[in-house]
């Protein structure tokens, strides 16, 4: 099923992935995300209260610029996501040369893009976990 959303005043277009590759990007985006729970510089696990920030913290200082755009590009594949930009009725693939015209000083932008597609292929992932584990989701936003 496709889905649309606008983003900085273009409408992109995203396609689930194909479900072993995107529980390859789930498991490895959770290492990345789980790893990085610490409470007082130790790790606690997920019984332990969990502090966003330090989740964020603990997210920076795993992800150097080679794994960054590694997800970025995982995530942004042209296959799986297009874009009719503002001024265009024609909807394109976001290759690389529409990521640099459409994101070339909007970092905000492209980010916003790669959630929007994370919700779409996680969504039903996302809600089971809401609704069994609803006191950790809580941390996470929306």
């Amino acid at each position: 099923m496709l889905q649309s959303k606008v983003i900085g005043g273009h409408t992109y277009y995203v396609r689930h992935m194909p479900p072993l590759e995107a529980l390859k990007l789930l498991g490895d985006l959770q290492k990345v995300i789980t790893s990085s729970i610490k409470v007082d510089g130790e790790d606690k696990g997920l019984d332990s209260k969990i502090n966003v920030g330090d989740i964020i913290a603990g997210i920076g200082c795993k992800l150097d610029g080679f794994t960054l755009v590694g997800f970025a590009e995982r995530i942004l594949r042209p296959e799986y996501v297009s874009v009719q930009k503002a001024d265009t009725v024609e909807t394109i693939q976001l290759d690389k040369l529409a990521q640099t015209d459409l994101f070339t000083g909007r970092i905000k932008d492209m980010l916003s893009v790669m959630l929007f597609v994370l919700e779409v292929n996680y969504k039903d992932f996302f809600d089971l976990a809401q609704k069994d584990f609803g006191g950790i989701m809580a941390v996470l936003p929306k």
